[in-house]
């Protein structure tokens, strides 16, 4: 009878500890379920905030136009609450002139460790 008692103690023992895990896991994932709908509906209402027209060069943008829709460039800065639309004119020269920034700087950086070893 002991034996009994012991063995149907451990099952029982297991099967709550196997019940304790699955709720955690569930726990668990509707915690991130939750936080990620919760970001996913603040970046869909900033959305809502999408101009009519290229930031910098005020292009018209018509939204229903498929190839604009998927051409046009969309930044979201959700600190300033801010959404920012650019063509992708403007866009390319954006980076272009980023990159024409970097090389600068790199160069001047190369000219500076070229030219400090020869004056020591």
């Amino acid at each position: 009878m002991r034996s009994e008692l012991v063995s149907w103690w451990t099952i029982r023992q297991v099967e709550g500890s196997v019940n304790i895990k699955r709720k955690i896991r569930r726990s668990q994932a509707n915690k991130s379920k939750k936080k990620a709908e919760k970001a996913l509906a603040e970046k869909v209402a900033l959305f809502g905030h999408l101009p009519n027209k290229c930031l910098t060069c005020e292009k018209p943008f018509d939204k229903m136009n498929r190839e604009q829709v998927m051409t046009w460039n969309v930044v979201v800065r959700q600190e300033e609450e801010k959404v920012n639309l650019y063509c992708p004119e403007c866009w390319d020269k954006a980076i272009k002139l980023i990159k024409e920034a970097k090389e600068g700087l790199l160069n001047k950086k190369r000219n500076r460790n070229a030219v400090s070893p020869e004056k020591e």
